[in-house]
């Protein structure tokens, strides 16, 4: 099949990509080149410029990976706008896609009634911006798709983490406290609350489920893609500290918080994925801990060498 990955050099897209071209002729679509063939320059917030990568390439399947993570309003005139433009240039070029899969967030939920499993039919109550914007561009998405016939599915992915996330995120930052632990350099953990919980997902596990929607029919409209598992930061810190050899006696745990985190949606439930196609989450907690805390050493490794 003939593919093209919007946002391939992401950090969802880069896996989705790979994923997909061991198979597949894919090709990516960001604001730059890799300068490889089928490293491919379009600008997203410019209709013109998706139509012209469409004919160009006309591929059988679209996947949009691209967008803006922040929690700002560049993320609310961002992200609907990116989607509205692709199908939009489907329409133009009247090309004939096989499926658009596109991306969700679990923050689309937004905070929930109760702490059960979020199924794809729970309303949609996200309040921050970026959910907005999530919220928005599924919206879209789905009422375009009705309109004009374009087959289109929503990847609705709960919290992803795994190697090549950005150290700002809470997993790699807890990763340099606990190993800054192991080094004398401090004697406590900071972070916000012992008793928040996400649903978190291998960025691994997230390809292989969007290479299955990829190459699968799809009953449904919408797939939530999590681990089926919320975990507590006080089990992730203490996943950390052991999969790192750390003893965490004498240690200060501190957080920067009073509050409790309102009940946003921390489980996902994956029955649809389950029971669709057979798709479970390969790679556990500790595993993916293990897989960051070596990349994040290995790139240590390398700067230095520098």
């Amino acid at each position: 099949m003939k593919i093209i990955v919007f946002g391939a050099s992401g950090f969802i897209g880069k896996r989705v990509f790979e994923a997909l071209s061991a198979v597949h002729e894919v090709y990516s679509g960001d604001r730059t080149s890799n300068g490889e063939e089928k490293s491919l320059v379009v600008d997203l917030l410019d209709r013109d410029s998706v139509v012209e990568l469409l004919e160009k390439v006309r591929p059988e399947v679209i996947i949009n990976c691209a967008g803006s993570v922040e929690n700002s309003e560049k993320a609310l005139s961002i992200n609907p706008i990116i989607t509205l433009n692709i199908i939009q240039a489907i329409v133009l070029t009247k090309l004939p896609v096989k499926k658009v899969i596109t991306s969700g967030s679990a923050g689309e939920y937004g905070i929930v009634a109760s702490e059960g499993s979020v199924s794809e039919e729970t309303p949609l109550m996200g309040t921050t911006f970026y959910a907005r914007s999530k919220v928005l561009e599924s919206s879209v998405a789905l009422a375009l798709s009705e309109a004009y016939g374009v087959p289109l599915v929503v990847a609705r992915i709960f919290n992803p983490i795994g190697i090549g996330m950005h150290p700002r995120f809470l997993l790699p930052n807890l990763i340099k406290q606990v190993g800054e632990v192991k080094t004398g350099q401090r004697k406590s953990i900071e972070l916000s609350r012992l008793d928040a919980k996400r649903d978190y997902i291998n960025v691994l596990d997230i390809a292989a489920a969007i290479k299955l929607l990829v190459e699968n029919d799809c009953p449904n409209r919408v797939y939530n893609i999590g681990s089926g598992n919320p975990i507590s930061n006080k089990q992730l810190v203490e996943g950390i500290f052991s999969e790192l050899g750390v003893s965490m006696k004498g240690l200060s745990l501190i957080e920067t918080s009073d509050s409790p985190e309102p009940n946003f949606a921390v489980h996902a439930n994956i029955s649809k994925m389950i029971g669709d196609f057979g798709w479970k989450p390969k790679y556990s907690i500790s595993e993916t801990i293990k897989q960051v805390a070596d990349s994040l050493t290995t790139q240590e490794t390398l700067n230095d060498a520098k």
